[in-house]
């Protein structure tokens, strides 16, 4: 992608800038490959009112990866791009809850966030 390219894929939601990829379903790593080739990292949540905006323009019954992942110590929940500990979460009711062992990965459905395999394919956010 060209810089020209890259910029007409994000709006403005709320105060910063995200793509939406509604179109194209991708395990977590190569979601998060893809936003680094547009330019960004997967999609941070920093607060309730950029959830509600990121929400508002999500598909009904589809789910998105975001950026927070617990892969290198179980139950702590960090920022891939960072490296830091996620400080919003917003769990569907009895989420997270490692089901199978393996849910590693955060995805955000209907305003709320769960953990899932790393390896099953969603839509995502940049």
């Amino acid at each position: 992608y060209g810089l020209r390219e890259i910029n007409t894929h994000y709006e403005l939601i709320g105060s910063r800038r995200f793509t939406i990829e509604h179109g194209r379903k991708l395990n977590y790593f190569d979601a998060a490959k893809e936003c680094e080739v547009m330019g960004g990292h997967l999609a941070t949540i920093r607060n309730e009112n950029e959830l509600k905006a990121i929400n508002a323009k999500l598909r009904h019954a589809q789910f998105y990866w975001i950026d927070l992942n617990d892969l290198d110590n179980f139950g702590e929940y960090v920022v891939s791009a960072t490296g830091k500990r996620g400080t919003f979460f917003h769990w569907d009711e009895g989420e997270p809850n490692h089901l199978r062992q393996n849910e590693h990965c955060v995805e955000l459905a209907w305003g709320h966030m769960n953990d899932r395999v790393c390896a099953d394919v969603n839509n995502f956010i940049c």
